[in-house]
């Protein structure tokens, strides 16, 4: 019981934010997106092969994701190293 307590302390759960915006890129080699949020400010966050890409009812790529560039998104993160890693992006419907 006490080791359990002690490794709870060491690693506090990340908690899951959320952003929505226009996605404006997608850097392959960086491996990082681009959103452009609803008062203008663009974030950058860091995916893995692990980030989860829902499209229309079904799981997608990266590659499918770039092809909709301009499209509304929302994008669970957390924080890694202080910096914001994508957990699942979900393609919402093409902006206006």
């Amino acid at each position: 019981m006490f080791g359990f307590a002690t490794l709870v302390a060491a690693f506090p759960l990340q908690e899951e934010m959320l952003v929505e915006g226009v996605l404006t890129g997608i850097d392959f080699e960086a491996q990082t997106l681009s959103v452009k949020t609803a008062n203008d400010e663009e974030m950058n966050l860091k995916y893995t092969d692990d980030t989860k890409i829902v499209g229309v009812g079904q799981d997608e790529t990266m590659q499918w994701l770039k092809e909709r560039v301009g499209t509304k998104v929302k994008i669970n993160y957390k924080l890694v190293e202080e910096k914001p890693q994508a957990i699942r992006v979900e393609v919402s419907q093409p902006a206006n």
